[in-house]
């Protein structure tokens, strides 16, 4: 019997081939989860492993890019206008990646600018890149993948200036961001682990000041993230334990001539994730604990009194045990830090009594100082001018003080005087009888303002005897049988202008105040210091004759015995370094002085001349500038102040203009900075314009980097740089107790002074 199977159904063939479907996505797609998961863990747990594929996914903003040669990558960057920079590995910090074998790198993106030529520190940059070289690759083909990137752009100039402009000596600044054109890798013991880095720039207008970002870069996350912006007159940011926890502080200095100021930042790393880090700068407008006591030191410090506000700190700290919190330490130790440079510099020997009397204030030793204004009163200086100079940041100083001992004798009396110069003499008056009896002895006020007059002015029972310059005395008891007469300047001379060098030997021609061999103290070198000018008690003078003095008698006749002298390197910027130096002989060649001085080396490798000063030659006189830009957003007529330079440029052939009256647009003047000063007996102050670079230069090698013209507010040109030669620039503005105003000018062989006449109306 045969049996035939019938025809097989057309569904079940098809529901066959369903179910394998199914079962193969099903699997498909729990091979894609496992995977998945797989994949998100190890990015989560070592971002580094997966870095082959870190292309196809960015990671924080990374566009989609493919591994590239150094070749590719460089004409990538040209195509958009830019060019690479010198890398830098970050293979040789600590802790960069936990694989060992990473060799992570940094290119600095740069924007050409066409006054460099070349890629160097002028370049402003512009981005920043980490790269990572792929694994078993051959040399000639290696590709680099890019892990991370920030864009960098430079901090606003009024940012960057803000230091200065707290003192009133540089302009405030616009809002133009300043190129940062310096990458390095940040030096000390980090506060957290990662690749710790500083972009910079300069900004230099006369005075100097750095300026830059901190950066970090998390090797773990595969980050590079911007911490903070920074500014300082002196240097750069350093890592400091300032507060004596484990991890550093970054301490940031702003300090300006003796008033010191440092900030200082502590660095956290965040509570979770990859977020910035938090940066907390230590402050002291918030007491940490609710004690008056420690409300009044705080006050204290915030007005410059750093030792007096450190001396209530820690007596109240002794009387607190175990209440002293870690942020009262952290204000404590903030002030501390600044109370040892106030410190410091009060001990110290210094050549100029002013320097000597604003140190001994700043550190709050009144006294002191008050002893210190009369001594220098009975030596002729003048009163008057030292405290208009400082009477502002003295009369805030005296406020506070006068909250925590109103009744110090002293303080009071450094009250009436500085009140008598800010406002008159009767202020001073009534603001002296309305103070609580003192705890010492209370002068005469007529007798105390009397200090601002000359010593010579004085009545006689307001006057002290002083006692003789000690040189002085010894010359004349040894050398008074063999003395032969000379005609003495009106008086001592007291007030040098001159110029010095570093001497590598002496010859035999100088002359001594006696017969003792001319020796150098230990440590110190001769400079020879050639005087400019020098006033005689009733004028100032180049040159003068006292016939065949030699020796003790034309030592006598000067008046040296007492002169104290300032080396000064870097005069006319913001911190210039000062040596104080001790005359020991002295020498006249035509009529004209030269003295020979000892102090110590210089403190920098910088051999140009210096320039040496007496410590009673009168301050220097100090304007706020400002840039053609700020007064061009207030003053519409701006054009009008610029004709007499854009005039005087075009006479020096220093600027293309297509006709004689033509003027400037603002963007070639932007870079230009004036100063309004009242330079001459005017009713108007004159204008003190400084130009970096001209704009369309015709002559470039006749040009100067820095040019200077003063104008009057009529327009007239009172000086330029350019009638003096082009290697020589204005470094100061010199006020002489009564007498016109003169230049102080910097040349390639020392300095020279030029003088306002009258008569041609203008400086020559």
């Amino acid at each position: 019997m045969w049996v035939a199977a019938g025809p097989p159904k057309h569904g079940s063939g098809q529901l066959r081939r369903l179910k394998l479907w199914t079962a193969a996505s099903l699997l498909g797609a729990a091979a894609v989860v496992v995977s998945g998961s797989w994949f998100a863990l190890r990015l989560i747990l070592n971002p580094a492993a997966m870095g082959g594929l870190s292309w196809l996914l960015p990671w924080n903003g990374v566009p989609l890019q493919p591994p590239l040669t150094f070749e590719a990558i460089a004409t990538d960057l040209a195509k958009s206008g830019y060019q690479p920079g010198p890398p830098l590995y970050l293979s040789a910090s600590t802790e960069l990646s936990p694989n060992p074998g990473v060799r992570d790198w940094l290119l600095p993106v740069l924007e050409p600018q066409r006054s460099c030529g070349v890629v160097g520190p002028c370049q402003p940059i512009v981005e920043l890149r980490v790269y990572r070289p792929l694994a078993k690759q051959p040399p000639d083909r290696q590709t680099y993948e890019l892990i991370d990137r920030l864009k960098i752009v430079g901090p606003e100039e009024w940012a960057v200036l803000a230091p200065l402009a707290k003192v009133n000596a540089a302009p405030q600044g616009s809002t133009r961001s300043l190129p940062l054109t310096v990458l390095r890798l940040m030096d000390g013991d980090a506060p957290l682990p990662g690749v710790w880095l500083q972009l910079s720039g300069e900004w230099q207008q006369g005075s100097r000041i750095y300026y830059g970002q901190l950066l970090r870069y998390d090797p773990m996350h595969r980050r590079l993230q911007l911490v903070y912006s920074w500014t300082s007159p002196v240097g750069y940011p350093h890592w400091q334990q300032v507060t004596g926890t484990p991890a550093a502080e970054l301490v940031i200095q702003q300090t300006l001539g003796l008033e010191p100021h440092f900030e200082v930042l502590q660095i956290q790393a965040p509570r979770g994730g990859i977020r910035s880090l938090e940066v907390e700068a230590i402050r002291l407008t918030q007491p940490a604990l609710d004690y008056p006591v420690y409300t009044q030191a705080l006050r204290l410090a915030r007005h410059g009194l750093w030792s007096p506000a450190l001396q209530q700190l820690q007596t109240l700290k002794s009387q607190l045990p175990g209440q002293w919190s870690t942020a009262a330490q952290a204000q404590l130790d903030l002030i501390a830090l600044h109370a040892d440079v106030t410190r410091t510099q009060a001990e110290r020997d210094w050549a100029s009594p002013t320097q000597q009397i604003l140190a001994q204030i700043i550190d709050g030793r009144w006294t002191v100082a008050l002893s210190l204004l009369k001594t220098a009163h009975r030596s002729g200086y003048d009163v008057q001018n030292l405290l208009s100079t400082n009477a502002d940041r003295f009369w805030q100083r005296i406020e506070a003080a006068l909250q925590v001992n109103p009744r110090q004798s002293d303080l009071q009396q450094w009250g009436a005087l500085v009140l008598a110069v800010r406002q008159n003499r009767q202020h001073a008056i009534d603001w002296w009888q309305r103070q609580p009896v003192s705890s010492g002895p209370k002068p005469s006020i007529h007798t105390l303002l009397a200090l601002l007059d000359p010593f010579d002015a004085m009545p006689p029972m307001a006057k002290s005897p002083a006692a003789p310059p000690a040189a002085v005395s010894v010359v004349a008891e040894e050398t008074a049988a063999v003395m032969q007469p000379v005609t003495p300047v009106a008086a001592p001379v007291a007030r040098i202008i001159g110029t010095a060098e570093v001497l590598s030997e002496i010859t035999a021609d100088w002359q001594t105040p006696n017969t003792a061999p001319l020796s150098l103290p230990a440590g110190h070198r001769w400079y020879g210091i050639e005087v400019l000018e020098f006033h005689d008690g009733e004028q100032w003078r180049q040159s003068l004759d006292l016939g065949d003095a030699t020796g003790a008698a034309l030592w006598q006749a000067l008046g040296l015995g007492n002169a104290q002298l300032q080396l000064i390197s870097g005069a006319g910027t913001t911190q210039p370094q000062t040596l104080e130096a001790t005359i020991k002989a002295v020498q006249l060649q035509s009529g004209r002085l030269w003295l020979l001085a000892a102090a110590s080396p210089l403190p920098s490798t910088d051999q140009t001349p210096l320039l040496a000063l007496t410590s009673a030659t009168v301050p220097w006189l100090y304007s706020t500038a400002l840039t053609l830009t700020d007064v061009a957003q207030q003053n519409s007529n701006w054009a009008s102040l610029v004709s007499p330079v854009w005039r005087e440029l075009q006479s020096a052939q220093l600027v293309m203009a297509a006709g004689a009256k033509s003027l400037p647009t603002l963007e070639q003047v932007s870079h230009w900075t004036l100063q309004p000063l009242d330079l001459v007996a005017d009713p108007s102050p004159e204008v003190i314009w400084t130009i970096p670079q001209p704009g369309r230069l015709a002559t470039e090698s006749r040009v100067a980097s820095l040019l200077t013209v003063i104008t009057s507010n009529q327009g007239a040109v009172l000086y330029s740089s350019l009638w003096d030669g082009a290697q020589s620039s204005v470094i100061g503005v010199v006020a002489r107790h009564g007498d016109s105003p003169a230049l102080i000018l910097a040349t390639a062989a020392g300095y020279r002074i030029n003088h306002w006449s009258s008569q041609d109306q203008r400086f020559h």
